[in-house]
């Protein structure tokens, strides 16, 4: 049903003000005329004071209609918009809405309900809240929150909370609650429970993997350090302390090519920043292997290194990070320099014994020259 439009209503007030005016016209103009005069000016006052309230009365139906028209269609929308918002809430996988009474009974359950608890909303609905999903040793503090929400009309904190389901399991969810007041219904009260078991599985498996992280990462043998996007060293394990002779605190206040480095390259000479395998990883972007250096650590003491650094992106490609790990050769370059002096020695020792042979053979020959070819 449509309600009466606002012109037509405008209308109808206009007619009935010109037939009251009409009438109050001709009450007048009776009291001024004859008696046969006054008999027919009542005759015809008689008839406008009948249309008049013929007016009054359709108007007021239609007034009445209208009002009637209204409150069913307010009703209608308020319905429509009612089982919109429990549609939507029925389609929500990941949020359990429930709906309860002041006194706990619950009045609404929607499917998430129904996969987090275990209960189907046709066995929830009409039974108590505590019943269903609260353990015993939290009943007490349930009742009393329930009661406080009853009296003061705000609800409770949000809170993380340990609930029960249907098999006696429990469950760890984060919940939160609304009062809702509606004219001419009763008070209720909703939750909205979020599901943690997934994100604590996650946040577990997330912790036990950082435990051996940092485990692997400790006790690694190679020096590991990572840097920033703009050089700094955001990280050093044990390795890299003893190796570069860095502690991990000094570490953090340095850059990879900061000056405080007295970095050498294999002939000696002192090495460029820019030379740096960390430094050119971050630059060309690349993996950079195996770059032989020397570290002079205190009392000028040298610690041979290879290191090997690369690039860490982010998801989008865009380098955030570089990590460099370094290898102890000291001994290597130490046994090679050896070996190279050995080999020196070796060379001169034949040219000496080659030398004392040719002697022998100048002297058996009766020669005072010495030939070594």
């Amino acid at each position: 049903m449509n309600p009466v439009p606002l012109s037509d209503t405008r209308r109808h007030w206009a007619a009935v003000l010109i037939v009251f005016a009409l009438t109050a016209l001709l009450a007048i103009a009776a009291i001024r005329h004859s008696e046969q005069t006054q008999l027919l000016l009542k005759v015809a006052l008689g008839l406008l004071f009948s249309l008049l309230l013929a007016a009054l009365t359709r108007l007021l139906f239609k007034t009445r209609a209208q009002a009637r028209a209204l409150a069913v269609l307010v009703e209608e929308r308020t319905t429509q918009s009612e089982e919109r918002f429990r549609r939507l809430l029925d389609e929500v996988p990941a949020v359990a809405v429930q709906g309860y009474l002041m006194d706990g009974t619950t009045c609404y359950w929607n499917r998430a309900s129904e996969l987090i608890y275990g209960y189907a909303a046709q066995e929830a609905i009409g039974r108590s809240l505590l019943d269903l999903i609260i353990p015993l040793d939290m009943r007490d503090t349930v009742r009393g929150a329930i009661a406080l929400m009853a009296e003061t009309g705000q609800p409770i904190p949000p809170a993380e909370l340990s609930l029960q389901r249907k098999d006696g399991t429990r469950v760890a969810v984060y919940s939160s609650h609304a009062v809702v007041r509606i004219s001419g219904r009763a008070p209720e009260f909703f939750c909205v429970d979020i599901d943690l078991t997934e994100p604590r599985r996650v946040q577990d498996a997330l912790a036990e993997t950082m435990v051996k992280y940092r485990t692997l990462f400790d006790d690694f043998p190679l020096g590991i350090t990572i840097t920033d996007a703009a050089g700094r060293i955001v990280e050093a394990n044990a390795a890299s302390e003893r190796l570069l002779g860095v502690s991990r605190a000094e570490h953090g206040t340095r850059r990879i090519d900061a000056p405080q480095w007295r970095i050498l390259r294999p002939d000696g000479q002192p090495m460029p920043a820019e030379e740096f395998a960390s430094v050119r990883a971050l630059k060309e972007q690349r993996l950079v292997e195996g770059v032989e250096s020397g570290i002079v650590k205190a009392a000028d003491e040298i610690t041979w290194l290879t290191v090997t650094a690369a690039p860490l992106r982010a998801p989008d490609g865009q380098v955030v990070q570089a990590l460099a790990m370094v290898t102890d050769i000291t001994e290597r370059k130490h046994s090679d320099e050896a070996i190279r002096r050995l080999a020196l020695f070796d060379a001169l020792t034949g040219l000496l014994k080659r030398a004392d042979q040719a002697m022998y053979r100048a002297k058996a020959a009766g020669r005072n020259t010495l030939c070594l070819a």
